[in-house]
C-alpha cells in the first residue's frame, strides 16, 4: 500500500528548532542554567482505535523566570514520543482462506514539540512537592503497518498535568505525574498517560 503522507506539519526537527530559536529571543532564559526533567511512562485512555496504549517519554529544559514565583516556577520546552497502542488481527490466504497467523494491523505513535510550564507548591511534611503542569505545541501523529507509514498528520494542542515530586540528593527530583493531553484533530481526540520522573537542576 502506498503510503498516504499530508503536506503539513513541519518535520520534528524543524518544530525542536523553531522552540529553540524562540527561547534563545528570551536573554533571561539563556544566561542561566536549565533544570532537565525526563519522564518515562504508560499511555491509556485513548478516545480513537489503536487505543491499547504503549511507552511514553519527554525531556524538558525549564529556567526560573524572574518573576515574584521564584522557584516555584519554571518555563521552557518539552519534545515527547508516545505510543498509543498496536491493533492485532489474524491474516487469511486470499486463495483458500487458510489461517495465516496474528500480525499487526495498525500502530500508532504521537511525536510532539511543546512550549511548557510548571508550578511547583510548597513541601508538605512527607517531604512531597506537589506540582502542575501544562504544554501548548505542535505534533505528527504516525499510523504505520510492520515498520511501513501510512499516514502522517499534523496537529497542534495542549497537555495539563500533575502530580508528587521528592527531593532526590542536593540537585535531583523523583517523582510521579499524571497527565492529560487533548489534540485538535480527527484522528486521536485526546488520552491519558502516567510516569515516573526525574529533574536535575544544573548549576546548583
Amino acid at each position: 500500500m502506498r503510503p498516504c503522507l499530508s503536506h503539513w506539519p513541519p518535520t520534528l526537527a524543524a518544530e525542536i528548532a523553531l522552540a529553540v530559536a524562540m527561547l534563545a529571543a528570551a536573554p533571561s532564559f539563556a544566561m542561566m542554567p536549565p533544570r532537565v526533567v525526563a519522564a518515562a511512562g504508560q499511555t491509556f485512555l485513548a478516545t480513537a482505535a489503536p487505543n491499547e496504549g504503549g511507552f511514553a517519554a519527554s525531556l524538558a529544559l525549564e529556567w526560573p523566570p524572574d518573576w515574584r514565583f521564584g522557584d516555584h516556577l519554571f518555563t521552557g520546552f518539552e519534545v515527547a514520543g508516545e505510543d498509543l497502542g498496536a491493533t492485532v488481527g489474524q491474516i487469511h490466504d486470499q486463495h483458500d482462506n487458510e489461517l495465516l497467523g496474528a500480525t499487526q494491523l495498525a500502530q500508532r505513535a504521537v511525536y510532539s514539540a511543546s512550549f511548557r510550564a510548571d508550578l511547583e507548591g510548597r513541601r508538605t511534611r512527607l517531604r512531597a512537592i506537589p506540582f502542575v503542569n501544562g504544554t501548548w505545541g505542535l505534533a505528527r501523529v504516525d499510523d504505520a503497518r510492520l515498520d511501513t507509514r501510512l499516514r502522517s498528520v499534523g496537529t497542534t494542542g495542549f497537555s495539563l498535568g500533575g502530580g508528587l515530586r521528592w527531593p532526590a540528593g542536593h540537585t535531583g527530583s523523583l517523582g510521579v505525574s499524571v497527565r492529560y493531553r487533548r489534540w485538535f484533530n480527527d484522528v486521536i481526540g485526546r488520552y491519558m498517560s502516567v510516569a515516573l520522573d526525574w529533574g536535575w537542576r544544573a548549576g546548583r
